[in-house]
Parts: structure tokens; C-alpha cells; sequence
């Protein structure tokens, strides 16, 4: 899940000139008793930004899991200046949720020729020849640079694109006054041996591609990896999925990096300290995001969740929006629930009519409604 590309991806196709981390294991409330069985319990995870001080993106993990999070900034990629990679891991049970950087590259006969002269990279987009779609790219980009450990070493399960989530993430990468860029999307199953145990994995990746003038300019967005041991992912898909689903930027920082970009673009800054500083104050000034940056977190926010009810195999079998208040914000619960509390950091999900999260844990429980369509 990159979040990165569509603010600048576009922008980028048109010019064609052109480690600070955080991590924390989850943290569980103070536990009255084991809870029942049947019952799934999530926390809400935290990343932190230090470089600018802001709280960047959230995600839930289930809350007996170790998670880490961590953004990275290259301010020589003008369009899209930051990264995002993000793990939650059951190590017991062998089971984890990766989200992994998007990747942006460039690519034009004349850059092929003068690479050597610019260092392999045109505005700090590595130039590299277009892979034919999302599933090419898996297999030959990003498992030989984000999984290296797999590389000749996995057997392809099942591959397939996935055109509905292509068309939920479609609008989000469209500019006024911009190139129009192809957007597809994908996935492969794998299975490999980790250690003495073998797993399987699913990997999926929103593939971009625009033409300018100058020449092409692709990427890889929304790159996330979920696995679990062999026989067991498919029973284990739903609350994988939902780790992924929920991971999702905050708006102060929406506002913050959208603002380094511009500023980036607009060549303000030398800096890196001084632009993050004003970018960061200027971000935490804002009491009310104005309405284009709202439409833009709503968008964004939107295709997320039409990516995932339109998963294009089921394999996130349905998922039900409910509201919580204590975050004034909605989360999405597997259809197979049919109780969902939630105490502001923590959401219960059941199927057990009778249990009460309160004679388990401490907390301002709440049972959450459905949102009504």
C-alpha cells in the first residue's frame, strides 16, 4: 500500500527532466482473563515520522504481534520524495503482513545510452526498461529487489491481474492537464521454504505506466506481501487482509508531504531539514484541511476500500464498513463478524452473542454499528 506515487507519478511523466524509523511491538491492555475462542482481537499501530514529528500512517495488527514502521525520504525522487515499509508478524504461527516501498522508474532510449553519465537515474527514478504488467513485475522486479532471500528459490502457485482493484486506484493517479497513464493491477501466489518450515505467500502490486514526449515514466504502487504457513493461508486470508486494508495514511502528513513535493518541484529548498520543518509546522498549524485536501484524502481513502471490496477472486470473502466513535471514523470487519467492539485502540471482532469484551479487558468498550449505505 505506497500511498506515494499518485501525488507525483503523473507529474513527473509530464517534466521528464528531470532513515528514520519507528517501531513498537503491540501493546495489549491489561487482560482479565484469556479471551474465548472464536474471538480476534486488533490493535490500532502507530508510525511516527520522525524527520518531520508527525504521526504518518496507522494500521491494525493483531494485538498479540510484534509490528515495525518505518518512512524514508529521498528528496532527489521530486515526485514522490517518500517511502513507506511496514511488517506485522505472528512468528509462532508463521504468519506476517509486509507493505513494501513504491518504486518509480524512468525509462527512454537516450537515458539508456547516457546512464553512466547520470548515475542510472533521471530525477532519482532509477532508468529501467518497462516490465510488460503487474505480474512480469512481481516476478522480475519485486522479488529480485525486495525479496532477494526468494529469488530462484519459489514455486508460482496461481498469477492472475486483477482489473477491478486496477480500476478502484485508477482515479487516484488521474491529473487535469496531465498525461493519462495506463493503471493495471496484480498478483502471484508462491510457495518456498523458510528454514525447516514451508509457507506460502501472495503478493500484489498496482502497476503505472505513462508516455510523455521525453519518454516513459512507470511504477510500482500499493506493494503488499501476506503469507502464512503451507495449508493455512487461505484460512488465515481475512484477518491478513485486514492488516492490510486498514493501513492508511493520516492526513497531517498527507498535507506535510504533499507540500515537500510542491516545494520540491518548485526547487524552495536545498535543505532537507529546513523544508521538513516548514513542511511539518505548516501541516500542524492547519486546524482544517482546505476542501481540495480533503477531496484528495477521500479519494484516496475511497479507492482503498473499492480496491478491497472488489478484490477481483474473493479472496477477501467481504468486508462490512462500521463506524467507531471513538475515532469518528469507520473500520472494515470481515462479513463473518458479527459483534465488532472497539475501545479507541483496540477492536474485538466476534461471533459469540454472548461475550462482552469487559469481563475480559479493561477499556471503554463500545459495540459498533454497521454503516447504513
Amino acid at each position: 500500500m505506497g500511498f506515494i506515487l499518485k501525488h507525483g507519478f503523473l507529474l513527473l511523466a509530464a517534466q521528464m527532466i528531470v532513515a528514520c524509523a519507528a517501531s513498537s511491538p503491540a501493546r495489549a491492555q491489561s487482560t482479565q482473563q484469556a479471551l474465548p475462542p472464536g474471538v480476534t482481537r486488533f490493535q490500532r499501530a502507530v508510525i511516527n515520522d520522525p524527520q518531520t514529528g508527525l504521526d504518518a500512517y496507522d494500521m491494525l495488527v493483531p494485538a498479540d504481534w510484534k509490528w515495525q514502521g518505518k518512512i524514508f525520504w529521498d528528496l532527489t525522487r521530486t515526485a514522490a520524495p517518500y517511502g513507506l515499509v511496514a511488517h506485522a508478524s505472528d512468528s509462532d504461527n508463521g504468519e506476517g503482513f509486509t507493505a513494501l516501498p513504491a518504486m518509480l522508474f524512468c525509462w527512454s532510449p537516450m537515458y539508456a545510452q547516457n546512464s553512466g553519465q547520470l548515475g542510472g537515474k533521471v530525477q532519482g527514478c532509477p532508468i529501467l526498461r518497462p516490465s510488460k504488467g503487474p505480474v512480469e513485475s512481481i516476478r522480475n522486479v519485486i522479488i529480485p529487489v525486495y525479496l532477494k532471500s526468494l529469488a530462484g528459490k519459489y514455486t508460482v502457485l496461481s498469477s492472475q491481474e486483477l482489473p477491478k482493484v486496477a480500476a478502484a486506484y485508477a482515479p487516484t493517479y488521474d491529473k487535469p492537464g496531465q498525461p493519462q497513464g495506463t493503471v493495471r493491477a496484480g498478483k502471484i501466489r508462491i510457495e518456498y521454504q523458510d528454514g525447516a518450515r514451508t509457507k506460502q505467500a501472495e503478493i500484489v502490486c498496482v502497476y503505472l505506466r505513462a508516455q510523455s514526449p521525453s519518454g516513459i515514466v512507470w511504477g510500482l504502487d500499493h506493494i503488499t506481501l501476506v503469507y502464512a504457513l503451507k495449508g493455512s493461508l487461505d484460512s488465515e486470508i481475512h484477518k491478513l487482509n485486514m492488516i492490510a486494508m486498514s493501513l492508511q495514511i493520516t492526513p497531517k502528513f498527507q498535507t506535510a508531504s504533499d507540500q515537500v513535493t510542491q516545494m520540491l518541484i518548485q526547487q524552495f529548498y536545498q535543505d532537507q531539514a529546513a523544508l521538513m520543518q516548514r513542511a511539518a509546522a505548516a501541516a500542524q498549524a492547519q486546524q482544517k484541511m482546505s476542501d481540495e485536501q480533503m477531496s484528495h484524502w477521500e479519494a484516496n481513502e475511497n479507492a482503498r476500500f473499492n480496491a478491497v471490496e472488489n478484490y477481483d477472486d474473493g479472496a477477501i470473502r467481504g468486508v462490512v464498513n462500521y463506524f467507531d466513535p471513538h475515532s469518528n471514523d469507520t473500520v472494515q470487519i470481515p462479513d463473518d463478524a458479527t459483534h465488532v467492539w472497539s475501545d479507541g485502540g483496540q477492536i474485538i471482532y466476534t461471533d459469540n452473542e454472548n461475550f462482552k469484551p469487559s469481563q475480559y479487558e479493561n477499556g471503554d468498550w463500545q459495540e459498533l454499528q454497521p454503516v447504513q449505505h
